[in-house]
């Protein structure tokens, strides 16, 4: 009873912020899978262009990473800010290297196997306490630390994770199917630094709502304030959490060119036409109030190519485009939004591809992109961006 009148109490204090009745239903849905915290989270609309006349978004190349002792062919391929020192670049093939800040290959922090120095599927990378690095390997179902030094110095059991982060109390909050029995099937984890399981939350997995990576999926993100964000991929959805892991407040981002998909929708193939708008990034970090949403949707002058599927030319799951070929079927859109006054600052449009550095804004305190290219022998290299806020 509780958590019904919960839900009906909360309906009624969103609705006083004009939620059109699509933004209220994504916000009942929050409410509904998560009544069982003693938070009420409120709802609140960001709705239309941005409202600052003279912010703009603008990229500035920031380094070249050419070096290819790792592949970048992979499916699966991150970029994280390691500070100053450069960067952490990883694939799915278990390659793990570090490149310097001018993009040259430093040294190897692992190769695919089970052993120590060795991955599955590396999937996030986070930079800890002390200079520590923690690797997410989605397979291998571990996070393996390493020392400012790059030794090897513990291993965490996860479960199927999505992204990673570290709360400046070096407790670990993680988005996915949670490995702890007590995780139940919720897509928010939270665990103690030496991996033990604290408590999640979040969105149930039941036999309607499959527990998969698609349907579980948050990004994730610091705040001013200590807590974090978590936003959702499919639905332009900015959840505010506590350090206890309540839900505080939902933010509805509704624009035309993010609209919400269903959740047995297909995910995430850019030949389709049109392709669903899906959430990639939330960059943010706990010394700004900006956070940086990254977006990726169908290319405005998409031709879809007869040579991959007959009539169609769509792409199927697997003709994904990897390397610099995505850059033909995919936009991004980056925006800039104030998170203490609920306020969007400035949207913009990219052609192609751009990815995410994870950790940049924490790492270095600009947030970073990065994207492939097509080097002059016709290999991928990485293109790496700083997108910087200008009022």
């Amino acid at each position: 009873m509780f958590a019904k009148n919960r839900i009906l109490d909360s309906a009624r204090q969103i609705s006083r912020h004009q939620l059109t009745p699509l933004a209220v239903l994504a916000v009942l849905l929050f409410l509904a899978a998560t009544a069982g915290a003693q938070a009420r989270p409120r709802g609140t609309l960001l709705k239309g262009s941005a409202s600052c006349a003279t912010c703009r978004l603008v990229l500035l190349p920031v380094a070249t990473i050419s070096d290819t002792r790792i592949s970048f062919s992979a499916l699966e391929v991150f970029v994280a800010s390691e500070r100053a020192s450069g960067f952490i670049i990883g694939n799915s093939f278990g390659e793990v290297a570090r490149y310097s800040a001018a993009g040259s290959f430093r040294s190897y922090l692992g190769q695919r196997g089970r052993g120590p120095r060795e991955f599955l599927r590396p999937f996030f990378a986070a930079l800890g306490p002390a200079d520590s690095v923690f690797i997410a390997d989605r397979e291998a179902r571990r996070i393996a630390v390493f020392g400012a030094q790059g030794r090897p110095a513990r291993s965490l059991p996860i479960g199927n994770l999505f992204e990673l982060l570290l709360l400046p109390d070096s407790r670990i909050v993680y988005s996915g199917v949670g490995h702890d029995p007590k995780s139940g099937t919720h897509s928010l984890h939270l665990h103690a630094s030496n991996g033990q399981h604290i408590r999640s939350n979040g969105v149930p997995s039941t036999a309607a709502h499959r527990p998969n990576l698609v349907t579980t999926a948050r990004l994730l993100a610091p705040t001013l304030d200590g807590s974090f964000l978590a936003a959702t991929v499919r639905r332009y959805t900015i959840e505010l959490w506590d350090t206890g892991l309540n839900l505080r407040e939902v933010i509805v981002r509704e624009v035309q060119w993010f609209p919400a998909l269903a959740d047995d929708a297909p995910f995430d193939l850019p030949n389709r036409k049109p392709m669903p708008s899906t959430l990639i990034g939330l960059l943010g970090s706990a010394q700004s109030p900006t956070v940086y949403p990254v977006i990726r949707k169908g290319a405005a002058k998409f031709v879809a190519d007869k040579k991959l599927d007959g009539a169609t030319g769509e792409l199927g799951a697997s003709q994904y485009p990897t390397g610099a070929a995505l850059n033909r079927y995919v936009d991004t859109i980056v925006e800039a939004i104030d998170i203490p006054s609920r306020t969007v600052l400035a949207t913009n449009t990219l052609k192609g591809g751009y990815f995410p550095v994870l950790g940049s804004v924490t790492s270095t305190g600009t947030p970073l992109l990065w994207r492939y290219a097509e080097s002059s022998d016709g290999s991928d290299q990485i293109e790496i961006f700083a997108l910087r806020l200008v009022r």
